[in-house]
């Protein structure tokens, strides 16, 4: 769907309404796993992480690769160091 997104610009077509959707339910999932975790950042959170997944699968794609992308220091660091600073 990443792909349907940007090759379908046209934000009336069918083909982008269905991206849309795709993708507003993969965060809806995401935030209610992290509500069920117990952060009160869900929403943003979710969202943050919907936008990591898009650019590991861009990133796959652009490697012709499925193993995993890295990253200069490891998510996880990054995330608790967020929640140190939001709090939960």
């Amino acid at each position: 769907m990443t792909s349907a997104t940007a090759e379908v610009a046209d934000p009336d077509s069918a083909a982008h309404h269905a991206a849309d959707r795709h993708k507003r339910s993969v965060i809806d999932y995401l935030a209610e796993l992290l509500t069920a975790a117990g952060r009160s950042d869900a929403p943003e959170l979710a969202a943050e992480f919907a936008l990591l997944v898009d650019g590991a699968i861009v990133t796959a794609v652009r490697d012709a690769t499925q193993r995993p992308p890295t990253a200069p220091e490891p998510l996880p660091n990054v995330y608790s160091r967020r929640a140190e600073t939001v709090g939960r």
